[in-house]
């Protein structure tokens, strides 16, 4: 049986599939595979132009934050956010909204399937981890940069709004509707699928950072 969702599930196992003739490209090698990403370790906000696009960063003061299932979320963490622990991030900066479907076409020509160019801010969909890792090569060569996907606790941080975190049960609020996409707010389509919606529509957490909680999942 092949399951469509991302959803995780004792019932659920995989097989691996290799291509025979085309290698990992070096630079995803290095950084992903020997475990040496490059790094920029600054929090300063700036705006970065690709193309058409601008990405709006915004600067995260580094600093310690008790990681895993907070107290505000109790008996609703999940088994694979404990035991909480103490993280030490360093500085680092974060795009202000997801990577949405116009600046996907913007770097890489063409939108997967599911996305649509006449909705450019909406976050782009069905993106593997390595579709992501050829999107982040791209960027760098357009841009001279160093972008990559967020550590697991930068995310995390970011999300719980840095050093000005209120300690609020979703990302910048205790009232999802406020800051998040779900199925009491979205609509939805003939499937009862919960409708992907634009960035920026709703309001931000702490460090000014949108669509934290809610519409879709993330890398």
């Amino acid at each position: 049986t092949v399951y469509e969702d991302y959803s995780k599930s004792p019932l659920y196992t995989f097989h691996v599939v290799v291509n025979t003739k085309v290698p990992v490209t070096e630079e995803i090698k290095r950084a992903f595979i020997d475990k040496d990403p490059l790094r920029e370790n600054v929090s300063a906000g700036e705006k970065i132009k690709v193309g058409s696009q601008l990405i709006t960063m915004i600067g995260v003061e580094g600093g310690t934050f008790e990681m895993g299932g907070t107290k505000e979320q109790g008996k609703s963490a999940g088994e694979d956010e404990k035991p909480v622990h103490e993280v030490t991030v360093s500085g680092f900066e974060i795009a202000q909204t997801e990577v949405t479907a116009g600046l996907w076409l913007e770097v890489m020509g063409s939108l997967p399937y599911g996305n649509k160019d006449s909705e450019p801010n909406k976050p782009v969909v069905n993106v593997s981890w390595y579709d992501c890792q050829e999107f982040l090569l791209k960027l760098n060569a357009l841009t001279g940069r160093k972008f990559r996907l967020p550590t697991e606790a930068e995310w995390e941080y970011a999300a719980l709004g840095g050093k000005y975190a209120k300690n609020c049960y979703y990302s910048g609020s205790d009232v999802l509707e406020l800051v998040g996409w779900y199925r009491n707010n979205s609509k939805t389509d003939a499937e009862d699928h919960i409708k992907m919606q634009p960035v920026k529509r709703l309001n931000h957490n702490e460090l000014g950072i949108y669509d934290m909680s809610g519409n879709v999942l993330e890398w």
